[in-house]
């Protein structure tokens, strides 16, 4: 037993798949208390924020993971950060790149103070003059429009230590940034929880969200200060420039994934409804709960691929991601399947006034985000070479997935956005990508 709890409390991939766990058993726990206190319309217009945001948050562009990567490389011994491709070291005596990661860090908290101050400016007046425009005294009353203000003034100060918690990864503190996380989820429960019992509506989802955004960040800021960058004798230039060619390749793909998935949930509130939108983000919610636990399984390697390929490890890397990727998919599957049998009499045994899609149509959004996060892990891996080259297939089927969602969403109403992204997979990504990734795991045969 004592061995047991030791190899949990010192495996990245258990504290990562924990931390999901405790995300989606947090979800359950505070679910039946938002379904109760918040009327369905108002929760509707929740999910309708948080669309907003992370809408928003693509003016971070792509920089996070980049800056992790980066700090990866330069832990592996990288000397300079190349703008593309990587500084490969073939040295068995490495030694990490302290100067480098200093100098990554400085660039990042320059960089990110004018990101946050941006984003601000897309949240509060973009967001809310949309919200307005479309909506009226819906949005603009006392019990939402304040709302979402404080959601945006707390999105825009969690800009500004938006990264450190993506260089803790990239350092390969997975562990220790996912027990940051989990502290910072238990916090955001509490306050959810206690907010919702005061009836402070959906003053205490922005409160929760807040919390979880900055409270993990600032943490990993002063383990990285301490572990890492007080070994700093000097501070090596790196620029804004010398990840920028990669970043808005990354940013456009974020961009082009933003457009396969999380914006139908702003297309249902256009097209038909807050109601139907509020079951709709519900669903979407619990598929992406179940998205991130499967991921679980390749989030603590993406540190090591980075370092592998900074050494040319190819063969060994082929073979972590080969293991790593069945545990995804069969966990995926597996609690798919328990997803969509459990939750729904979940939710009639709390007598909630917001209900899940119909089974069928659940069913199919499941498989929709099933094949949403196989496109993923395919991106993850392209990613850790610090090359795109699926950006183009990723931005035209966003479009073309959009449009769809449009389109079907008028004709079919809510099935019709849950297939679009389906369609717009079918007719290419679906099997380009994986070949994209197959023939980047092979360099010497290209």
């Amino acid at each position: 037993m004592i061995q047991l709890f030791k190899r949990f409390r010192e495996s990245p991939v258990l504290w990562t798949g924990f931390v999901t766990l405790l995300r989606t058993g947090g979800f359950f726990l505070v679910l039946p208390i938002v379904l109760r206190k918040i009327p369905t319309e108002e929760l509707g217009m929740w999910y309708v924020f948080l669309s907003i945001a992370q809408l928003s948050g693509i003016m971070e562009l792509g920089f996070a993971p980049n800056i992790s990567r980066f700090a990866s490389y330069f832990l592996a011994g990288a000397a300079t950060p190349r703008s593309l491709g990587i500084d490969h070291n073939t040295s068995s005596d490495v030694d990490t790149n302290y100067a480098g990661l200093a100098g990554l860090a400085r660039m990042g908290s320059l960089l990110y103070a004018k990101l946050g101050i941006a984003m601000g400016g897309v949240m509060v007046i973009g967001g809310g003059s949309w919200l307005y425009h479309h909506f009226g005294q819906k949005f603009w009353n006392f019990h939402i429009a304040p709302a979402f203000f404080l959601y945006a003034a707390g999105m825009t100060a969690n800009m500004f230590s938006f990264f450190w918690m993506d260089f803790l990864f990239g350092v390969n503190r997975v562990r220790l940034g996912q027990q940051i996380y989990s502290a910072g989820l238990v916090l955001n429960y509490l306050l959810c929880v206690a907010g919702l019992l005061l009836g402070a509506g959906l003053y205490a989802l922005a409160l929760g969200q807040i919390v979880l955004a900055i409270f993990p960040r600032l943490i990993a800021k002063r383990i990285v200060q301490g572990d890492f960058l007080s070994k700093a004798s000097e501070t090596q230039a790196v620029s804004w420039r010398d990840l920028w060619p990669m970043t808005w390749r990354s940013g456009l793909c974020s961009f082009g994934a933003y457009l396969s998935l999380p914006v139908m949930t702003l297309i249902c509130a256009q097209v038909i409804g807050l109601v139907d939108t509020a079951r709709y983000g519900l669903s979407l919610q619990l598929a992406l709960l179940l998205h991130g636990l499967s991921a679980s399984w390749m989030v603590v390697i993406y540190p090591r691929l980075g370092a592998m390929r900074t050494r040319k490890e190819y063969p060994m890397m082929r073979k972590l991601i080969a293991q790593r990727f069945i545990l995804s998919l069969i966990t995926y599957a597996f609690g798919g399947i328990i997803a969509w049998y459990l939750a729904p009499q979940a939710l009639h045994f709390f007598k909630s006034k917001t209900d899940f899609l119909q089974p069928l149509v659940l069913a199919i959004l499941l498989g929709v985000v099933g094949i949403d996060f196989i496109l993923g892990l395919c991106g993850a891996i392209l990613f850790s070479g610090n090359h795109t080259p699926h950006i183009l297939p990723v931005v035209i089927t966003g479009i073309i997935i959009m449009s769809f969602a449009f389109l079907f969403g008028h004709f079919f109403g809510i099935i019709g956005i849950v297939i679009a992204p389906l369609c717009g997979h079918l007719l290419f990504n679906l099997w380009y990508l994986p070949w994209l990734c197959w023939k980047d795991l092979y360099p010497n045969k290209n």
